[in-house]
């Protein structure tokens, strides 16, 4: 693996962008691994980031360097928050340690009813301000594919 950001080796993937959509980026990004290691470097050329610098990591090797034996070399959050931030918010996708560590550390312990009490009942009278239910109000919930709504 390379130790430094200039070992690491430039591809032009200007044609991702047309692969992207074809669903062949999968079979594209292990071609590109194979033929220039598991990690490569690009630059997005279309886009809000275009012109930004970017590395790609693909394969078990590279897997096991980001999410264990390189974990502090890397932050969820500066990756992630761009993406789906906005969306989803702050959640263990797009969080770096130590608050990572404990969130995994609780999640992973199953203790649920801390989680409520923490997270769950803290939330709900903001979801329920946020959707204008009121007090007195049904709510039904949906099956697949049927939406919750009010009685």
């Amino acid at each position: 693996m390379p130790k430094s950001y200039e070992e690491i080796p430039f591809v032009n993937v200007a044609f991702l962008n047309q692969v992207f959509w074809t669903g062949e980026l999968s079979q594209m990004l292990a071609r590109l691994a194979t033929e220039h290691g598991p990690i490569f470097r690009w630059v997005s050329d279309s886009g809000p980031d275009a012109g930004q610098a970017r590395i790609t990591m693909v394969g078990p090797e590279a897997n096991k360097f980001v999410m264990h034996t390189g974990r502090d070399h890397f932050s969820n959050e500066i990756g992630w928050e761009p993406f789906i931030g906005e969306t989803f918010g702050k959640g263990l996708l797009n969080m770096d340690d130590p608050e990572h560590a404990r969130h995994r550390k609780m999640w992973a312990s199953g203790d649920y009813p801390s989680m409520v009490e923490t997270f769950l009942l803290p939330l709900g009278p903001t979801l329920v301000e946020a959707s204008g239910i009121q007090e007195g109000a049904t709510l039904v919930t949906g099956g697949p594919g049927r939406p919750a709504g009010l009685a």
